[in-house]
């Protein structure tokens, strides 16, 4: 596997990443199981596009510790921003948490 960085970004917040162009980037969040709260990828669609996989990792009770993976794969130079929000999706209130992942891929 080319180039993999990984991103751990639980608390939120705002993250400059590089990677070379074919490279991978993992971004990595936790979330208590059994709120209802969970991680969403919520960038645009340019971004969206190198999105190859999004995974939970649930705990086994609830009020454990689980943890969503999101791993991008970037083929092109460029410059892009990944958008992540902690959240209940029935709820239209604003979101517990967000991340913004910038990414310069050279």
């Amino acid at each position: 596997m080319k180039h993999r960085k990984i991103v751990k970004a639980s608390e939120g917040g705002v993250f400059r990443e590089e990677l070379t162009v074919g490279g991978y980037l993992e971004v990595q969040m936790q979330f208590s199981g059994g709120t209802g709260f969970r991680w969403y990828a919520t960038g645009s669609p340019e971004s969206q596009k190198y999105l190859i996989s999004s995974v939970v990792h649930p705990g086994h009770r609830p009020g454990e510790v689980n943890i969503s993976r999101f791993v991008y794969m970037f083929p092109v130079y460029g410059n892009f921003i990944l958008h992540f929000e902690l959240k209940r999706e029935w709820e239209k209130s604003p979101p517990k948490r967000r991340v913004q992942v910038y990414v310069k891929v050279v």
